[in-house]
């Protein structure tokens, strides 16, 4: 399996260093801080957080929607 981890970059906003550091440790370990695991769905490698969790997909690109533009560069 090849896992592609993004850079972390120091100039992204806290409230998105912290759910995409919460997504690069799932992707590492197979184990969110939520308590969510890594699943395989289609051949694909998902991860299944709580509703709660920052970095559940939804709620990760409504963060990255809401910083947008306040960084140099993009996610």
């Amino acid at each position: 399996m090849l896992l592609v981890i993004p850079a972390l970059r120091d100039d992204y906003p806290p409230e998105v260093k912290a759910a995409f550091d919460r997504r690069r440790r799932a992707t590492l370990t197979g184990r969110c801080d939520c308590g969510g695991t890594r699943a395989a769905r289609r051949g694909r490698v998902v991860h299944e957080h709580e509703l709660d969790c920052p970095a559940r997909d939804e709620a990760f690109g409504e963060i990255c929607r809401r910083h947008a533009g306040l960084w140099k560069g993009s996610l």
